[in-house]
């Protein structure tokens, strides 16, 4: 599987605990280019030089409502960043924190502990805020459900680890060879789920070393009842992402 290259660029302002600074580098590896700063000033200085590039904008949760004020008026609206391009990244905002930044317009925010997928996911559903494009190739949710990969040889415990409507990323211990058929097996929303699907990929010698033993599948066929399951799971894991709860 050929990682993705981002033709856009998140801004990443941090503190002096540099407490974003492994953020920035596991959206490196990820793919990901980067503007980092951990001074408004030099961020600004940044995204001048790269404006066409600069479309969103990572913070520290533990500072967002604070820094927030200061980043709108010198960083988000001259730059023309929209605030649902905005990422807070950390610890849990107070709910009185986050009401007052969902009403000037943030919806997402990722807490900790959090997956290289989930980071990625995070930051790319961000970045399509400027270009809806950009989220073509990462439509699947992260996700945690556990499954079993059931062939005529053998049935193996596994979890879907991404989830879209029409494909998955499936953690197993040995993936299946590319293009073998496989079945889905597990439970949705408390009703019981069965997937034919075929692999479309799988990790190996050659794949970077953050990514787990893994593959992924691409659905055959997908009833009705079925696909409303999977909507309604992948619902469930956006909540993950949801600066306030969703009601």
């Amino acid at each position: 599987m050929t990682e993705r290259v981002y033709e856009r660029s998140a801004l990443i302002l941090d503190g002096e605990d540099h407490h974003l600074a492994e953020v920035s580098a596991s959206l490196s590896v990820l793919g990901h280019q980067l503007l980092y700063a951990d001074d408004l000033e030099d961020l600004i200085s940044l995204a001048r030089e790269y404006h066409a590039q600069a479309r969103a904008l990572i913070l520290p949760a533990a500072h967002a409502a604070e820094w927030w004020p200061a980043a709108r008026k010198r960083l988000v609206e001259p730059f023309g960043i929209a605030p649902r391009a905005v990422l807070p990244v950390g610890d849990r905002i107070a709910e009185a924190d986050a009401e007052a930044l969902h009403r000037d317009g943030l919806r997402w925010a990722l807490r900790e502990p959090f997956t290289p997928w989930e980071l990625r996911f995070a930051v790319t559903m961000v970045l399509a805020e400027a270009d809806p494009n950009e989220l073509r190739l990462e439509s699947r949710v992260p996700c945690a459900v556990a499954i079993d990969v059931v062939t005529d040889s053998r049935r193996t415990s596994a979890q879907l680890t991404d989830l879209s409507t029409t494909g998955a990323c499936v953690q197993i211990a040995h993936p299946h060879a590319q293009d073998s058929v496989v079945v889905l097996r597990g439970e949705l929303g408390g009703r019981t789920l069965s997937l034919p699907a075929r692999v479309a990929w799988r990790s190996g010698p050659h794949s970077p070393g953050w990514r787990d033993c893994e593959m992924g599948v691409a659905f055959e066929r997908v009833e009705l009842a079925v696909l409303d399951l999977l909507r309604q799971e992948m619902q469930r894991a956006l909540d993950r992402f949801r600066l306030r709860a969703s009601r």
